[in-house]
Formats: C-alpha cells, sequence, structure tokens
C-alpha cells in the first residue's frame, strides 16, 4: 500500500530515525512495516502490539495503515512467543 500522504511519510521518517531504525526506502507502507519489525528487540515489539492494537479498537488513525502495521506486529509476536516457550 503507498504512504498516503507525506504527513504521514514524515512520521515514518522521524519514527525510524527517533528508534534506529531503517527509514523508509520506498513509497510502501508494507515493505517499510516489515522492515521495522524485522529491527525491532523483543520489547519493543510487545509495548508496540498494545499500543496499535488499542488504536486499532479505539478506530485511531488511518484504520489501512494501522491493520497493516498491526499484521506485521502480530506474526512477529506470535514468532517471539513460539520461541519463548
Amino acid at each position: 500500500m503507498k504512504i498516503p500522504s507525506e504527513s504521514c511519510l514524515q512520521a515514518m521518517i522521524h519514527y525510524s530515525e527517533f528508534y534506529n531504525l531503517t527509514p523508509p526506502l520506498t513509497n510502501d507502507f508494507r515493505d517499510w512495516s516489515k522492515s521495522v519489525v524485522n529491527e525491532m528487540g523483543d520489547r519493543e515489539i510487545h509495548l508496540l502490539y498494545l499500543a496499535v492494537n488499542a488504536a486499532l479498537n479505539k478506530g485511531l488513525g488511518c484504520q489501512r495503515l494501522v491493520s497493516i502495521m498491526f499484521q506485521e506486529l502480530q506474526k512477529r509476536k506470535l514468532e517471539i512467543e513460539f520461541y519463548v516457550t
């Protein structure tokens, strides 16, 4: 999915810089989401998962973007839990 606006792109770049993650390399939100989630540590995955899940349930933000990020987080969170147990 294409990044919907310049302000969204700037937010993604800021997020990447703040957490020392790879910034968006293309105009595809799904690619960036996969990359960022794979670079994050276990603790960050769990915290962001809770935040994105709450945003999704409360209808905050762009629902399509929140849903894409949630799917990536959910996949990674399940992998982490599988290896921990």
